[in-house]
């Protein structure tokens, strides 16, 4: 796809599962740029997962990492990402 415009949507939102809340993703794909949309994956993440290390310790890793409110928006754009 290199020297191809494409487009790309994410999409994420909080979803009710019985008394959890989930999040679901979905990732749209638009290979030749006419505004046809299509799903390239749709995942749902209901936590479950964890880090094998205490908080002290990835944080000390100073990845760039830092802590943001949480949101109800997201807008995300790029332009030459490649």
């Amino acid at each position: 796809m290199i020297g191809k415009w494409i487009g790309w949507k994410f999409i994420r939102y909080n979803i009710g599962i019985g008394n959890l809340t989930g999040v679901k993703m979905e990732s749209y794909l638009d290979f030749n740029n006419t505004g046809t949309w299509s799903k390239v994956i749709e995942l749902l993440d209901t936590g479950g997962w964890y880090a094998r290390t205490s908080d002290e310790e990835f944080y000390s890793a100073e990845c760039g990492i830092r802590e943001i409110q949480p949101s109800n928006n997201l807008t995300l754009t790029s332009v030459n990402a490649l």
